[in-house]
């Protein structure tokens, strides 16, 4: 008996010692992280590249100018349909087209 109870009191130490050290690394392994994303977020200008942002704007600004186009041709197209006469600017082109003529 006495035998049996040293193994199992042996066994007892490996599992805590076991436990112990587990739950410093899982520690550990949360402080490391936590620094890397720190570090991550400290030094987001050197991973990321400064002209993404440009690439972002300039693609909102050919969105907006889309925009603007398609807007302007559906009122051309319904000033069409009612059969209302162009704004002043194109009266003046046809003008000029007359002029040149």
């Amino acid at each position: 008996m006495p035998v049996e109870a040293m193994k199992r009191v042996q066994q007892i130490r490996q599992r805590r010692e076991y436990q112990h050290i587990r739950s410093r690394q899982k520690s550990a392994e949360k402080m490391e992280r936590d620094k890397e994303r720190r570090e991550v977020a400290r030094d987001m200008a050197l991973i990321r590249s400064p002209a993404a942002g440009l690439r972002r704007a300039r693609v909102t600004v050919q969105q907006q100018s889309d925009q603007h186009m398609e807007e302007a041709e559906r009122d051309r197209r319904r000033r069409l349909a009612d059969r209302e006469p162009e704004p002043a600017q194109s009266s003046q082109h046809e003008r000029m087209v007359a002029e040149a003529v």
